[in-house]
Parts: structure tokens; sequence; C-alpha cells
């Protein structure tokens, strides 16, 4: 999503899974950011897992 929102485009096939209960769990994780919220509309980029120095910040495009 981040992806595509850096390109200033948007999914175009769209799947409805039901998450599992590891994915559910990691909406309970903290977000590396005070001010971004798990799920949100902001995506922070980071150099990789380990590192959490915030690169940038991605907003993803609202609905029309």
């Amino acid at each position: 999503m981040a992806a595509l929102s850096k390109a200033g485009l948007r999914p175009t096939n769209i799947k409805i899974v039901e998450p599992t209960k590891k994915e559910l769990n990691r909406l309970l994780d903290e977000p590396i950011n005070s001010n971004l919220k798990i799920p949100g509309e902001k995506i922070a980029i980071t150099p990789g897992k380990n590192d959490l120095e915030v690169l940038e910040i991605i907003e993803t495009p609202k609905d029309s």
C-alpha cells in the first residue's frame, strides 16, 4: 500500500480475506511513532524491521 500511495496509485484488484489471529494481534503493536495509529492512514517507512529510524511517512489516498 505504501508503494502504491507513493506513486499516487490505488489498488485495482482487492481480495477480501479473514485475518489470522497472528495478523489481528499485530494491530495491538505499539506504533513506532506516537503520532501514528495502527491501522491508520499514514505509514512510517524505516530502513528495516530492526532499524526503527523513520525515513519518511507516507499518507494513503483518501476515498473520493
